[in-house]
C-alpha cells in the first residue's frame, strides 16, 4: 500500500501578488456586458426628460381642449409643446445614434438595424393598434385614409390635400408621421457620414426650416407639417446632443449652442410670418 504524500503548504507571503492588470482587465469585462446598451448608444434612462415630455404633452391637450391662450410670435401653446417633443426627439435619437457610429460598415449596419428594430417595437404596436381601432370604429378621418396612415405618410397626405382638415379626427397623425421619417432617414446619415459632414447637416437643417415655414422654398398652406419644416427643432436637440458628446472640446460645444439658440430664434420670427 503506497503511503500518502505530504502536502506542503506555502506560507501567504511566499504566494506571488495576483497581476493588477488581470484583476482590473477581469472586474472591467464582468460589467462589459451589462453595461454595453448604455455605452454603445443606448444611455441610461433620464428622468429629468419626464417633466419636459409632461410639459409638452400638457400643452397639446390644453391646445385641443381650449385654444384661446395667448401667441408667442405667432405659435399657439400646441405648437410649442409639438416643438418641444421635436427637440427631445432629436437630442434622444442623435444620443443614441452618435456612439454606434464607430467601427466597420458592418458594424455600423448591425447596429443600425437593431435601431430600428427597437424603434420598431417601441412604436409600432401602440400605433398600429390605434389606426386598425380607429378603422374599425369608423372614426372619421381614419377609415378614409387608412393606408396613409399605416404607411407614415399622413403629413404627405395633408400637403397633397392642402389642408390638415382634411384629416378630420387623424389631425395629429401628421407628427407622429414626421418622427418616423426622421427614424427612417436620420440615422443613415449619422452612422455611415464622417462626423463633420453631420455637424455640417445639423447646422443646414436648422438654417432651412424656419425659411421652409415662411414660404420661401413653398407655398402650400401645410407646410409647416412636412419634415424639413422640423429641422430646426429636430437639430436643435440633435445639436445640443452632439455638444454633450464633445464635451471636452469646449469650443465646439459653445458654437453649437450658440447656432441652435439664435436658430429657435429666427425660427420663432419666421413661423409668426405664415399667420
Amino acid at each position: 500500500m503506497a503511503e500518502p504524500q505530504a502536502v506542503l503548504l506555502k506560507p501567504a507571503s511566499l504566494i506571488p501578488p495576483a497581476d493588477k492588470s488581470t484583476v482590473v482587465r477581469v472586474s472591467t469585462e464582468s460589467s462589459v456586458t451589462s453595461n454595453t446598451l448604455m455605452e454603445r448608444g443606448y444611455p441610461k434612462y433620464m428622468p429629468q426628460l419626464d417633466g419636459l415630455r409632461a410639459v409638452a404633452v400638457a400643452a397639446v391637450l390644453v391646445a385641443h381642449w381650449e385654444n384661446r391662450f395667448p401667441t408667442v410670435m405667432g405659435m399657439g401653446i400646441g405648437q410649442l409643446g409639438v416643438g418641444l417633443f421635436f427637440v427631445l426627439s432629436g437630442f434622444l435619437i442623435t444620443s443614441q445614434l452618435w456612439e454606434l457610429g464607430e467601427g466597420t460598415v458592418k458594424t455600423k449596419c448591425s447596429n443600425l438595424w437593431r435601431f430600428w428594430v427597437r424603434r420598431v417595437l417601441r412604436i409600432f404596436p401602440l400605433y398600429y393598434l390605434t389606426v386598425i381601432a380607429g378603422t374599425l370604429f369608423s372614426i372619421s378621418g381614419v377609415v378614409e385614409h387608412f393606408g396613409w396612415h399605416l404607411s407614415y405618410l399622413s403629413n404627405v397626405l395633408a400637403w397633397r390635400q392642402g389642408s390638415l382638415e382634411s384629416l378630420k379626427s387623424s389631425q395629429h397623425f401628421w407628427s407622429l408621421a414626421v418622427e418616423e421619417q426622421f427614424y427612417l432617414l436620420w440615422p443613415l446619415l449619422v452612422l455611415f457620414l464622417p462626423r463633420r459632414h453631420t455637424l455640417i447637416l445639423i447646422v443646414c437643417g436648422i438654417a432651412v426650416a424656419p425659411a421652409w415655414r415662411s414660404g420661401l422654398f413653398v407655398t402650400n398652406s401645410v407646410r409647416f407639417s412636412q419634415l424639413p419644416a422640423t429641422l430646426d427643432y429636430l437639430g436643435g436637440g440633435a445639436a445640443l446632443a452632439v455638444a454633450a458628446k464633445l464635451r471636452p472640446l469646449a469650443w465646439v460645444s459653445s458654437a453649437l449652442a450658440l447656432v441652435m439658440c439664435a436658430s429657435l430664434t429666427g425660427c420663432i420670427l419666421f413661423w409668426g410670418r405664415e399667420s
